[in-house]
């Protein structure tokens, strides 16, 4: 598969059984229907199998900046990156109308000459604080960036939050489907699959999303637990990709992770002074739905 002229990502899909059935359902769809959205790379690589071209794309990443990070050694040797780098220059350019969730990723869009907006999503709710001891962490445990966040907080902050808040130590709560390489790990407990997300980050006291250096999309799960009352520490620049000003803790290095999670156990009134409501979820920015109407007409 890897070694065919197309980039690893679209390849695993075109080759799934399912892929001619999405394909039918789409043109099945767009008979009944006069407007065509897509979300994510694969539903675009669909509507382009169809021979559709979409009124708007929203772009949840940009998969090229995943595979220069994250591509093993065999696919960086064959060139992978730069593949999909030309697959999404060329698919991103057929919507009618671009949005990305991540403000680096419009700026990164927009180098390629692509005209994007970003598409904020704001959440709303106030920060409930609670001190049970636990730390969470939600995601997919084969994913590069999850695998890179929750290594780098078990590994390398909490070695560092030890030794300052001694017994007041929180334990690591890793939850999500294929997790369980981190069981047995000092301090780490792994809770796998959950049915509610909402109740996950219900019973943890703050999350923690060391998402460092180059970075792509927003974080869900950050939003998820922003949403559900619970603070976050995370990088700024990632909370500003995502449309947050407020609400969230600041941490740009192993240090600040460290002091911010101490700060909180300690009762830092400083850290607790920042929780503050967010702006209200955005349905449709204003310029997206405009255009679309425009495009329509």
């Amino acid at each position: 598969m890897v070694l065919g002229s197309e980039p690893y990502f679209s390849a695993k899909f075109r080759t799934d059984l399912n892929w001619q059935t999405q394909t039918r359902a789409v043109r099945a769809a767009l008979e009944q229907h006069s407007l065509l959205v897509t979300s994510q790379l694969p539903a675009l690589l669909v509507a382009e199998e169809a021979g559709l071209f979409p009124d708007l794309h929203i772009a949840h990443n940009v998969d090229t900046v995943l595979a220069e990070s994250h591509d093993p050694k065999l696919f960086r040797l064959l060139g992978n990156a730069s593949r999909m780098e030309q697959l999404e220059r060329r698919v991103l350019a057929q919507p009618r109308y671009l949005a990305a969730l991540s403000t680096r990723d419009v700026a990164r869009l927009k180098d390629w000459r692509l005209d994007a907006s970003h598409w904020p999503l704001g959440v709303a709710g106030q920060i409930q604080l609670r001190k049970s001891g636990r730390i969470g962490f939600l995601g997919k445990g084969s994913w590069p960036p999850n695998i890179a966040a929750v290594e780098f907080l078990i590994d390398e902050v909490m070695p560092l939050v030890r030794p300052r808040l001694g017994s007041r130590t929180p334990q690591v709560v890793i939850a999500g489907r294929e997790t369980s390489k981190w069981s047995g790990r000092p301090g780490v407990e792994v809770v796998g699959e959950v049915e509610s997300a909402e109740e996950f980050y219900r019973s943890v006291d703050m999350v923690a999303v060391p998402r460092m250096g180059e970075a792509t999309g927003v974080s869900v799960k950050m939003l998820e637990a922003r949403a559900c009352g619970v603070p976050v520490i995370v990088p700024p620049e990632l909370a500003r990709d995502a449309g947050l000003t407020d609400g969230y803790l600041s941490a740009k290095s192993t240090d600040e992770t460290v002091d911010r999670i101490v700060e909180f156990y300690s009762g830092c009134a400083e850290a607790e002074d920042t929780y503050t409501p967010n702006a209200p979820y955005q349905e449709v920015p204003a310029e997206i739905l405009r255009k679309l109407v425009e495009s329509n007409d």
